[in-house]
């Protein structure tokens, strides 16, 4: 102890009889406080100055040392009591040990010299008893004798109520009890038992698998041949029953425990030792232990180290810095040897000997000497580059398309926030170019994903062909790039460079399946005129792409703020569609198809109808498009065609003398889904017989891919539908494709019917167009016949049929049948 850092002095008790003793023990307490009493008596009556520590000898005028031991354990008095004895007396030392005493000192020169050194353990000893006897003990005691076990239990409840046992009296009993139950610390034998002595009890406990408890005999006077015999087994130690055993019973007991429980930390502690040894031989990990003092050096480095980083544990040992060679250098300042670096994961990246880099992740454990000083550092460092590139990965996926390796929505996002401020500060503007691949959709669902994105991969190279290098190109999602580009505040910049990417896009693609030819829709949104941040240019530009790809695509449109009101409505257009097939919202309206000749109604076309009850009646050209783009055209085109058949069945089964009813099959329905399995379900659920139904199709939806249309169309002919090619004149079909499908009718696209009479143009086109029909053996319609002149021109020249206001608008089912009676009488 340093009494330097006491807060002050401990005051000792010393008993002593002899003068010349007590003298040269009073030199040796310099720094303390004493109090001496030279007997018995005397020391009794000074346990009231509550000293901190005894110290007394052996033989004294009027009794014993250990007679006063007994008094202050009797008393319990919380006093730590070292015993002095001559040289001879070392047998009462032990004695004085075993009752209860914290040390023992030999009167010597040697032995004064560290009396307070000793006094210092004694005081550490006793309070780790004090401390030990918080911590309650287990016995087991087996014992014949009725007056030992009283005399037994009164002692301990009074002076070690920590101590609980429990009392058998016979060995037999000691085995039933060990079997019932594993909570005892120590048993504690009477040598004579009933049925056997202790020491074959003892020697049959030894041979059951897993026993491992202290066993502490209490032997009578003049067994010391039995008690060798019992040390010879490996009994823990012995109590001689004599006057005042019973102050040596608790603290043998606590002593044997302590002794076994440190026996067996130490057994679980070398085994652990070995595990980690051989966990460490053979870990994926690199183990380490560095030195820092008197100076750095490894003194443990695990194998793995050769298999991760090249450099073997020798290399470690020969070069104390090659730890700190290896890692990275912007890394090097990590290490700072403080409370935040021993407390969480240090991740770091070492250099292999072969160049490479190895990301770690190291644990690193403190090692303080007693003076809490630092002198060394055990840890882990586990390789972690998988995760590490695992997680570059992600962060990759996060900022860019892995399709076209450009920045994605969120990235782009990103550029446009960092660049506003400055663009604002500089005076210039910042402008969005949101592209749009017109037709992709169409292109990816019918030559299939891996065209698709093929597509997506050369339009990206292209693009980034044209992109200077202060500019930005991304992939937002889907077939749409972006632009991103500063200009002074000139409206033209950015119209001039849609015009150019317009031009660059209209080179043919090489597919293996041939030139591929798209269109790109643009829109322009500029910051700080049209927006007022990321959120609104993104949004912005969206509104001006979707007015560019609605006013015939392949050009591009200036934001303006209609826009956004617009592309909201389209927005809500859409949500609502989805809900429309499962409310019944849709429904069809029949416009009758007339003979131009005869005025009679022969049939009638099929025409979707959509009434909200928030919004009303929603024209066919606000949803229609929208259907079509979203892909829900396909189930609305399904339940067109089942409508339409069962409503012509239930006409026909009235006897109305109608032949035909015309279903439109929009682009998406004829390309990408299986028509020909849709209209064979339509019939066999409506009854209605092949020959009434006429399947209406655009051109540009035949001439996508002329060779496939063409095996559709055999297909559907086969099966006795009739076909017919809607809005003739507005496409780009050539009659040499015209002549291969097996096509029924040609319906003239109403533009060209529009301006009859008074147009000569439109009058030198139709008249073309029922020629050419005639010429490949067609019949023909045309669309919105308005006025009897108009009808009358037609009539003239051999066209076949009409439909139009000039009859009727489109109408219900039930009207259509009253139109047909009415025409009948």
């Amino acid at each position: 102890m340093n009494m330097s850092e006491a807060k002050k002095p401990l005051k000792v008790l010393f008993v002593e009889d002899d003068p010349f003793d007590a003298e040269l023990i009073q030199n040796s307490l310099v720094g303390f406080e004493t109090v001496y009493a030279s007997s018995l008596l005397e020391a009794r009556e000074q346990l009231s100055s509550l000293p901190d520590i005894i110290l007394c000898d052996l033989h004294l005028p009027d009794g014993v040392g250990l007679d006063l031991l007994v008094d202050i354990r009797q008393r319990g008095l919380p006093l730590p009591f070292i015993l002095m004895t001559g040289a001879g007396d070392q047998r009462a030392a032990i004695s004085a040990i075993r009752s209860g005493a914290d040390d023992y000192l030999i009167k010597n020169a040697e032995s004064l010299a560290l009396l307070p050194q000793s006094m210092s353990n004694a005081l550490k000893r006793f309070r780790r008893s004090k401390d030990r006897i918080n911590r309650p003990l287990h016995v087991l005691y087996a014992e014949p004798n009725l007056y030992d076990i009283d005399l037994t239990r009164e002692h301990l409840k009074q002076h070690a109520p920590y101590i609980t046992i429990d009392v058998v009296r016979e060995g037999r009993d000691v085995l039933k009890a060990l079997d019932s139950s594993n909570s005892y610390d120590v048993l504690l034998f009477d040598f004579m038992l009933p049925d056997e002595n202790a020491l074959i009890l003892t020697q049959e406990l030894q041979r059951r698998p897993g026993f491992d408890l202290p066993i502490v005999f209490v032997t009578g006077h003049g067994n010391e041949e039995i008690v060798a015999e019992a040390m010879r087994l490996g009994i823990a130690d012995y109590v001689v029953k004599h006057p005042g055993y019973l102050f040596e019973l608790p603290p043998t007991l606590e002593n044997v425990t302590g002794l076994h429980r440190l026996q067996r930390e130490r057994s679980a502690l070398a085994a652990s030792e070995k595990r980690f040894r051989l966990l460490a031989e053979n870990a994926r990990d690199i183990v380490y232990r560095i030195e820092l003092l008197p100076s750095r050096a490894f003194t443990y480095v695990s194998p793995s180290s050769t298999r991760l980083t090249g450099y073997t544990p020798e290399e470690h040992y020969a070069d104390p810095d090659l730890g700190y060679k290896i890692i990275h250098p912007e890394d090097r300042v990590k290490i700072v040897l403080d409370e935040v670096f021993f407390s969480k994961p240090v991740v770091m990246r070492w250099i292999r000997k072969d160049g490479s880099t190895l990301w770690t992740e190291q644990e690193n454990v403190p090692v303080y000497d007693e003076s809490g000083n630092l002198i060394a550092l055990e840890g882990i460092a586990r390789d972690i580059t998988e995760r590490k590139e695992s997680e570059e990965r992600l962060d990759f996926l996060a900022h860019y398309d892995p399709l076209t390796g450009l920045p994605n929505r969120w990235s782009l996002i990103e550029q446009i926030e960092k660049r506003m401020k400055s663009v604002r500060e500089r005076g210039r503007q910042l402008t969005l170019l949101l592209l749009d691949l017109d037709r992709f959709k169409m292109i990816n669902e019918s030559l299939g994903h891996r065209s698709g994105d093929l597509l997506l991969q050369s339009a990206a190279e292209r693009l980034q062909q044209s992109i200077a290098a202060d500019e930005v190109l991304a992939r937002p999602g889907g077939d749409e790039f972006g632009i991103l580009i500063e200009s002074d505040n000139d409206p033209m910049t950015a119209e001039h460079r849609a015009f150019s990417i317009i031009d660059l896009m209209q080179t043919p693609f090489a597919f293996d399946q041939g030139l591929l030819y798209i269109g790109v829709s643009i829109g322009i949104c500029s910051y700080p005129d049209a927006a007022a941040n990321a959120d609104e240019l993104m949004r912005n530009a969206e509104a001006a792409l979707y007015r560019a790809k609605d006013q015939g695509r392949n050009t591009y449109r200036l934001y303006t703020e209609d826009m956004t009101r617009k592309a909201l409505d389209r927005l809500e257009i859409e949500t609502l569609l989805r809900e429309a097939l499962a409310n019944g919202e849709l429904y069809l309206e029949y416009q009758p198809l007339v003979s131009v000749h005869s005025n009679a109604i022969f049939g009638a076309e099929a025409l979707m109808r959509w009434k909200n009850p928030l919004r009303g009646v929603i024209r066919p050209d606000e949803f229609i498009p929208v259907a079509e783009e979203s892909g829900m055209i396909t189930r609305i085109g399904d339940f067109a065609l089942l409508e339409a058949c069962r409503s012509m069945k239930r006409l026909l089964d009235e006897g109305l003398p109608l032949r035909t009813i015309a279903v439109n099959i929009s682009p998406r329905q004829f390309l990408l889904q299986d028509v020909v399995a849709s209209v064979k379900k339509s019939l066999a659920e409506t009854g209605l017989r092949p020959e009434y139904l006429e399947l209406e199709i655009t051109e540009s939806a035949l001439m996508h891919d002329p060779d496939q249309s063409l095996q559709t169309l055999l297909a559907l002919r086969d099966l006795g539908i009739r076909l017919a090619i809607d809005d003739f004149g507005t496409g780009y079909s050539s009659l040499a494709h015209l002549k291969r499908f097996p096509l029924h009718k040609l319906k003239i696209d109403r533009s060209f019917i529009r301006d009859i009479p008074h147009d000569l143009d439109s009058e030198k086109i139709a008249t073309t167009i029922v020629a050419m029909a005639r010429g490949l053996e067609l019949k023909v319609l045309a669309e919105g016949v308005e006025t009897e002149d108009q009808r009358k021109f037609l009539e003239e020249h051999n066209c076949d049929f009409f439909q139009g206001y000039l009859c009727s608008p489109a109408v219900s089912a039930e009207t259509l049948a009253e139109l047909v009676k009415k025409q009948r009488r």
